[in-house]
């Protein structure tokens, strides 16, 4: 199963998207796509994917982030640069149904940051969805 996550902030944001793990499963990749525009020297986000609702950015030993993804730009222009990073993680880490994963963002001189993320799990997909059509 796949499992995707999308969120376009302008400030850092707790929580700024979360998903419901459906069932009892585990995850085996994390892909994660920040992407946004530096608009000075030292420009940076920090990106989070956890089991907390609050980041823990600052924490030592965080045992409920998945991953914690810190990129810094130093410049030498000056106008804004576009940023677009992409990272695979593979993993090994057991979830339970209804277990939520939230997706956090740190944002520090830039105009904003947009985070695309995706949690694949060994199950695959499912052959009967929730989805209904009208």
């Amino acid at each position: 199963m796949i499992y995707n996550m999308y969120a376009a902030v302008a400030s850092s944001t707790d929580s700024a998207a979360t998903i419901d793990i459906r069932e009892d499963d585990t995850i085996t990749c994390v892909y994660l796509n920040p992407a946004g525009i530096a608009i000075s020297d030292g420009s940076a986000y920090v990106v989070q994917l956890s089991f907390a609702s609050t980041n823990q950015f600052t924490s030592n030993d965080a045992a409920s982030a998945i991953i914690t993804y810190r990129r810094e730009f130093e410049l030498m222009t000056s106008g804004a640069a576009a940023i677009d990073t992409h990272v695979v993680l593979p993993c090994n880490i057991p979830v339970q149904g209804g277990e939520r994963i939230h997706l956090h963002i740190l944002v520090s001189t830039m105009s904003g940051c947009n985070v695309r993320a995706s949690l694949h799990t060994s199950k695959g997909t499912r052959a009967v969805t929730s989805r209904r059509r009208g």
